[in-house]
């Protein structure tokens, strides 16, 4: 063999076959159930500091403690929630005691004596009279059964109420309406605590009743369960005049009944107090003779 002859084949040998006589390796078609699957992982092991290591797993750099903190957490600066303050016009408004109105009246007797007026002290208009009652003259007894009849504005007005003295005691038993349509009854009681004249309210069903005040003929209506004063007489200044009597204020904690049962309570205390004074004075009279 020629020199040229065995280059030529080294040639041949080292750069292989031509291109196109290279043998293609035989193509087969992928099922594509198989590539729905993710590729396997190995297990993974515990090795000897008790971690676990391998692909299954996302492990921590640092199984036996927490990760170090980073370098500027201690330098942080401390959180202060801001502290809420309510705006001034959500404020609650400020809580209100509104005391009870009030009237006032001026007691005096009438020119005759046998009356007791209550006129209001600002117009000096005349409001209530207590007045005897007319009498029936076949029964010789009061039309209306009261010894005493409580009339709004002159004694021609309506019967408010009044009084009547019992027979065998002679104290007297309140009247409030009109005797012959409806009227309430009571009898006028004295308390343990001192109070006289007491009373049950009809508006509010509890228990008053006069208390003796710092003055002469000075008397306040108070609740005996409270003591809480409702209602208050001052007498009249001058001495020498004893028509006029004084002037009585009263909260409204009613309507008309309420009224009529503190005009009549006070005119009842009043004109006990007044006669028994008169009395007195008498008795002196006639023991100075």
């Amino acid at each position: 063999m020629s020199l040229s002859s065995f280059l030529t084949k080294l040639e041949q040998k080292v750069s292989g076959p031509p291109s196109s006589s290279q043998q293609q390796p035989q193509q087969y078609p992928q099922n594509p159930q198989f590539n729905a699957h993710p590729p396997f992982q190995p297990y993974s092991y515990p090795n000897a500091n008790g971690g676990y290591q391998g692909p299954a797993y996302n492990q921590s750099p640092f199984p036996n403690s927490n990760p170090p903190a980073p370098s500027n957490y201690y330098n942080q600066p401390a959180y202060n929630p801001p502290q809420y303050t309510p705006s001034n016009s959500y404020a609650p408004p400020p809580q209100q005691h509104h005391r009870p109105a009030t009237k006032s009246l001026f007691l005096s007797y009438s020119s005759s004596g046998t009356s007791t007026i209550a006129k209001d002290p600002d117009t000096n208009q005349q409001q209530y009279i207590v007045t005897y009652p007319k009498y029936d003259g076949w029964t010789g007894k009061p039309k209306s059964g009261l010894d005493q009849e409580l009339h709004a504005g002159d004694k021609h007005g309506k019967i408010l109420g009044g009084w009547k003295n019992s027979e065998m005691t002679k104290k007297p038993s309140m009247c409030i309406g009109e005797p012959k349509n409806g009227a309430q009854f009571q009898k006028l009681k004295s308390s343990s605590t001192g109070t006289k004249m007491g009373f049950v309210s009809p508006h509010d069903g509890r228990e008053y009743g006069w208390k003796k005040g710092g003055e002469k003929f000075e008397f306040k209506l108070i609740d005996v369960e409270s003591g809480v004063e409702v209602a208050e007489f001052n007498p009249h200044k001058s001495s020498l005049s004893m028509s006029k009597l004084g002037t009585l204020e009263m909260q409204l904690l009613g309507g008309e009944d309420w009224i009529v049962a503190v005009l009549i309570t006070i005119i009842l205390l009043v004109n006990q107090k007044v006669d028994d004074e008169i009395g007195k004075e008498v008795l002196q009279a006639v023991l100075g003779a």
